[in-house]
């Protein structure tokens, strides 16, 4: 029994201090076109960026992407109004 209860008690510290990050979706208002889409997960009450951010033109092309990793900017990604890569620069090192 104190066996299970010590399992169980570690298998809970183990969850609890897992970050899994959630798919998120923001839509301009009144429509139905994506705005920003991107992924995070919640520490301490504040969301943190954690993987691929992508914002929209309202034309529905994207105008930035950047690839985030425990909420540190890694690389970013810009586009023109036609929705054309203008260029990527790698901000910081992935660890």
């Amino acid at each position: 029994m104190k066996s299970a209860l010590f399992t169980l008690s570690f298998l809970t510290l183990i969850l609890s201090a897992c970050r899994i990050p959630e798919s998120k979706k923001v839509y301009y208002p009144d429509t139905q076109y994506l705005k920003e889409m991107y992924t995070a997960y919640e520490e301490n009450g504040k969301e943190v960026m954690d993987g691929l951010y992508i914002r929209f033109q309202p034309s529905g092309l994207k105008e930035v992407e950047i690839f985030y990793q425990d909420g540190r900017e890694i690389s970013r990604s810009n586009y023109d109004s036609e929705g054309r890569l203008i260029g990527t620069e790698a901000v910081a090192k992935i660890e």
